[in-house]
């Protein structure tokens, strides 16, 4: 999955921050338009690790009023907006790169948080690089890990691999891309559509959920990864009954908007679930229960 900027306007790198300092992350960083739809707020590095304040609203579009449980996905956000704010804070990305996720995984070490009142959910997310590999001092591959903390309790970890890539880059890889989300997209469409299923196995066409302010913040190229995720715990609370406390997300394709995304999920003890599009795969997610709960960590290969 790929977070492109808002502008490719910009060339002015960001300075990377002064040790154990707090920063507040500036929005261009997190490549959204919706102030509502920024989680990550505040960045500090130390020496062996960077931190990051994540604040989500109530109000959040994926999360429902009839809902006190915050929606795995959400986490899953969460995680991708760390990478960018990493890659921009920690790396000296310049704001005008694209990134490109290739792998992300993440799990509630036993349940997700539940809301007990106020405007807002704030946690702090700590973050430790395993590899990186950088290009004239700029990051250009980062793999890292996560730890989802509510005060002094552990609740979640993440796991991510991202690649950082120039304008020029990124159009030369993009150069057969068939529309973008606004000119190729009419709204509606529920996110599975053409379902059948059984007790074990379930079968869909992913619908585009255009224009859901959440997978369409602005235009894209091709269809996004985090409607992917989407789908993917969807299809699980379909054949489970409940939502999955862990999901991994392995990307190998872009998806375009050109012709449909095929999904058919698998019911066992990971929950498997295939992307297809023309025939050829494209994405495959695992889902099952927190690593708390008889789970164990679902980390991507």
């Amino acid at each position: 999955m790929t977070s492109t900027p808002l502008s490719t306007n910009r060339t002015v790198p960001i300075t990377p921050t002064p040790m154990a300092t707090w920063i507040d992350v500036p929005q261009a960083a997190i490549h959204k338009r919706s102030l509502s739809e920024i989680l990550v707020t505040r960045f500090r590095r130390e020496e062996d690790l960077c931190r990051f304040v994540v604040r989500i609203l109530r109000r959040h579009t994926m999360w429902s009023a009839e809902r006190d449980e915050l929606p795995l996905i959400i986490a899953v956000e969460a995680l991708r907006q760390v990478g960018l704010a990493l890659g921009h804070l920690g790396g000296n990305v310049p704001l005008e790169w694209a990134f490109i996720l290739n792998e992300t995984s993440f799990s509630w070490t036993t349940s997700a948080p539940v809301w007990t009142g106020g405007d807002d959910l704030t946690l702090e997310v700590s973050c430790n690089v395993e590899s990186s590999r950088e290009h004239h001092g700029v990051l250009v591959e980062l793999v890292a890990k996560t730890d989802f903390w509510l005060g002094d309790q552990l609740i979640g970890t993440g796991h991510g691999h991202i690649n950082c890539l120039p304008p020029r880059a990124y159009r030369l890889i993009r150069r057969a891309a068939v529309a973008t989300s606004n000119a190729a997209m009419a709204p509606g469409t529920a996110l599975l559509h053409d379902r059948s299923n059984d007790d074990v196995q379930l079968r869909a066409t992913l619908g585009w959920e255009y224009p859901h302010p959440f997978f369409y913040d602005h235009d894209a190229d091709h269809v996004p990864g985090m409607l992917l995720a989407e789908a993917a715990i969807a299809a699980h609370m379909a054949l489970n009954g409940v939502q999955p406390g862990s999901i991994s997300l392995v990307c190998s394709k872009f998806a375009e908007f050109g012709s449909d995304v095929s999904l058919l999920t698998n019911k066992g003890a990971l929950t498997s679930t295939e992307f297809t599009q023309s025939g050829a795969p494209i994405a495959r997610a695992r889902t099952g229960s927190p690593m708390g709960r008889g789970g164990s960590p679902v980390i991507a290969r």
